[in-house]
């Protein structure tokens, strides 16, 4: 059909038709490009498998024996032959029977605080599906995988140092405080990667906010939550924990896509982060010792995850 014919059908059909029709053909119409764009982005994809995820990292200077936490999102790759099982082969390849694998196992599907405010049991342990995607669940349910006892940022870990980087999570008061996993992975000087996912979503920058004292933003509440949780043989704890404050999380680096574009070219221009394709998707590595010494750089000068501090704050 030319365009001419085409408009002109277009043009009749707006006119004889309801006015809710016309809006739905035109809502579907943008759908199905969408989905169309998308299917032929993911025919032109390269292969995505264990090996793919396996040169990947290797490629950013990961090797056997090293610790990784792992952000992910399998949908980002595009088509993952294996799926979520193949990544995590891949993983567990580079790093050998001598690293530890780290995922986030977080049962939040709602904010931080709602989760705290719902009331209930807020982490079983054992049951506790991740809300953290795919990836981090599948390793949550891998046999002889350990998991952190926080109600909010609990963390799976399985290979040889994960009980010793689960325990004692659950009297950090803040997720990234003293004793968590995300403290002890830079003392290890592990590695984080963030495969699909972007590095808005790497939650070891919260450590320097609560590791300096007087940090210049209100990032947590005043008050503190009592939360119920469930360790893995069963027993109920009452934890106490602090949450972050909605106002000033609104803009940071998670939820403002001009904050992780900086940080992307500040971290890359001090050689603290490396990237590399993979699928339709990027795989980002940053060592998290690395990290921290950046944060702690940038914090001086001005600039966090929440953007550029005032003069005075400095």
């Amino acid at each position: 059909m030319t365009g001419g014919v085409l408009e002109t059908v277009r043009h009749t059909l707006r006119r004889i038709l309801p006015s809710p029709v016309v809006h739905l053909l035109r809502h579907m119409r943008r759908v199905w490009h969408r989905w169309g764009y998308r299917v032929r982005r993911l025919r032109g994809a390269p292969p995505v498998g264990a090996t793919e995820v396996a040169q990947a990292l290797r490629s950013l200077g990961i090797r056997p024996g090293d610790d990784v936490l792992v952000h992910s999102s399998l949908r980002a790759l595009g088509v993952v032959q294996g799926g979520a099982d193949a990544v995590v082969r891949g993983l567990a390849e580079v790093i050998g029977a001598g690293g530890t694998l780290l995922v986030p196992a977080y049962p939040l599907s709602s904010t931080m605080l709602e989760h705290l405010q719902a009331g209930g049991i807020a982490l079983d342990c054992r049951h506790s599906p991740s809300q953290m995607g795919k990836i981090s669940e599948t390793v949550r349910l891998r046999p002889g995988s350990r998991r952190s006892l926080h109600p909010t940022h609990s963390v799976a870990a399985h290979g040889p140092r994960a009980d010793a980087y689960c325990a004692g999570h659950e009297a950090s008061v803040t997720p990234c405080g003293p004793g968590s996993p995300f403290i002890q992975l830079i003392r290890n000087q592990g590695w984080i990667v963030a495969l699909g996912s972007g590095i808005g979503k790497i939650t070891s920058y919260h450590v320097l906010e609560d590791a300096v004292p007087n940090f210049p933003l209100p990032v947590y509440l005043e008050q503190e939550f009592v939360a119920r949780v469930i360790d893995a043989e069963g027993i109920e704890h009452q934890i106490s924990v602090k949450c972050h404050n909605p106002a000033v999380s609104r803009r940071r680096i998670d939820n403002a896509r001009d904050i992780e574009a900086l940080f992307e070219r500040l971290l890359a221009a001090r050689d603290v982060l490396h990237t590399v394709d993979l699928g339709l998707g990027v795989v980002s590595a940053m060592r998290a010792d690395r990290l921290q010494h950046a944060l702690e750089q940038l914090l001086r000068e001005g600039v966090t995850i929440y953007g550029a501090l005032p003069a005075t704050a400095v």
